[in-house]
């Protein structure tokens, strides 16, 4: 029987460098949870989609948890990414207004990412691998260098912590309410997302005042 043509680009199990199905590896189970949701995520799913043995996954992750703080890890690099795009060209508390509606936007477009990236079960972990804590601590920076925007020459490394954790707060809490339900279901289906959004931006806005009166 012929078997086909093969498919340009695709890649034979023998064919990853040891470095390249590592990354591989990632860039699939992220993309698996976008699409399918965290639970989705298995070493021998991940070796079908690659078209590798069972076994490989294995030899780069020893466990489940172990890929799923390097999926985090990928998602905080994206999350950051997302916060210090947003608050390009932007000056003052503009900066941080726009780090948090594009806060409430990732956390509606990859709820997945989003729940996985604040996870107990990798929450827990201790310590940190190197590459979560490092993902995560960009980000984190990346909503101080808001807050400093917002403060200007009033920026006290007090102040500063303070703001970060206020803004953080209030954002992340107004996601959560919406995906779990809590607010969604307190709107009209019929443009129940762009009322929570409406919504949420007035917060975000409300919140960046407050920074600005520490």
């Amino acid at each position: 029987m012929h078997a086909g043509p093969k498919v340009r680009g695709a890649k034979t199990k023998d064919q990853y460098h040891h470095g390249d199905l590592r990354k591989a590896l990632v860039e699939a189970a992220v993309a698996m949870a976008d699409g399918e949701g965290i639970d989705a995520i298995t070493t021998r799913a991940l070796a079908r989609k690659l078209g590798v043995s069972h076994a490989a996954p294995g030899r780069h992750f020893p466990d489940r948890t172990a890929l799923l703080a390097e999926v985090a890890a990928a998602a905080y690099e994206r999350f950051a990414r997302v916060l210090k795009n947003a608050a390009h060209g932007e000056r003052g508390p503009a900066a941080l207004s726009a780090m948090g509606r594009a806060y409430v936007r990732f956390g509606l477009d990859h709820p997945a990412l989003l729940h996985l990236m604040f996870s107990r079960q990798l929450g827990d972990l201790d310590p940190w691998p190197s590459a979560l804590a490092e993902s995560g601590r960009r980000a984190y920076r990346a909503l101080q260098g808001g807050v400093r925007a917002a403060l200007g020459a009033r920026a006290s490394e007090e102040k500063v912590g303070l703001g970060s954790f206020i803004s953080w707060s209030l954002v992340h809490g107004a996601v959560l309410l919406y995906l779990e339900g809590g607010v969604c279901h307190s709107q009209p289906v019929k443009g129940r997302k762009q009322a929570f959004l409406a919504l949420a931006d007035a917060a975000v806005d409300a919140a960046t005042r407050t920074v600005m009166d520490l």
